[in-house]
């Protein structure tokens, strides 16, 4: 008898102790390769402090969304831009944004007239002596009854680069993603701290997927990368089509310099069509 009850402490004890292990954040999780251990809390971190403080990081990249009924693609939007972000301290940082916006509207007809947009814009926000500026100006290049929206590029780099993951999920890959040497960490789940984040092109709102690559040589921050992806059925004539909405994002980073900047804040306010 005294045997079976210790060996049933025994089995107790060790599930416990695996429990234990299994409660590890995935953030603290040791990550081993040919070259170091690592986690991915040390590189999120680690990034946090080199992004959060420097005086300018050059960027460039690109947002992309379709939206389509059935087998019928309805629009898409896309959008290529580059970027500076400037920041002397917390209350007086800005980013800037210029690129080239298009929309098309794939079909005309039963869900709306034929319409399409092509134009350069400068985007900015930021803070001037801690108080919230931004602005917005467009160049019409084409125009055929679509009215460009300041908040389909209106990307907030900083809430991008500096993210809340807490309570999103995790995943760390190491090593070897693409052809380059680097780290990936994907977020899932609850991405609900990254709305409006990546601007409000359709499927941007319904975010699936954001990525984060470190160089294994540096540790730092080289590109990000988002998807979205949002269904739904809509009822046309007596009949159920299925709507699917879809997002793309790129952004990779350039250069970073501690070198002194002075902070940027275009002349221009808000312009619309």
């Amino acid at each position: 008898m005294k045997k079976i009850t210790a060996l049933l402490m025994a089995i107790v004890l060790f599930g416990s102790t695996l429990t234990g292990c299994e409660q590890v954040d995935p953030l603290d999780v040791v990550y081993t390769n040919e070259y170091e251990q690592i986690t991915a809390r040390q590189l999120l971190e680690g990034s946090d402090e080199v992004i959060r403080y420097a005086k300018y990081i050059s960027l460039e990249g690109n947002t992309s969304s379709s939206t389509i009924a059935g087998t019928a693609e309805i629009n898409s939007e896309t959008n290529k831009f580059s970027a500076n972000s400037y920041y002397q301290d917390d209350e007086n940082y800005s980013c800037v944004i210029s690129g080239e916006y298009v929309y098309d509207s794939g079909v005309s007809g039963i869900f709306q007239p034929y319409l399409n947009c092509e134009c350069d814009y400068y985007y900015y926000e930021g803070q001037a002596e801690g108080q919230a500026v931004d602005g917005f100006h467009s160049f019409k290049t084409d125009h055929d009854g679509h009215d460009m929206r300041s908040d389909s590029v209106s990307i907030k780099l900083r809430r991008i680069l500096l993210p809340d993951y807490s309570n999103m999920n995790m995943n760390f890959y190491g090593g070897n993603v693409g052809s380059d040497k680097q780290y990936m960490i994907t977020f899932t789940g609850d991405l609900s701290s990254f709305n409006g984040a990546f601007g409000r092109m359709s499927g941007a709102y319904a975010l699936t997927q954001v990525c984060y690559y470190f160089s294994v040589d540096t540790h730092k921050l080289v590109k990000v990368t988002a998807k979205g992806l949002k269904t739904e059925k809509k009822t046309y004539a007596s009949k159920d089509i299925e709507w699917k909405y879809e997002f793309n994002a790129e952004i990779k980073i350039k250069e970073i310099s501690y070198t002194d900047h002075e902070v940027c804040y275009p002349s221009y306010d808000v312009e619309d069509f």
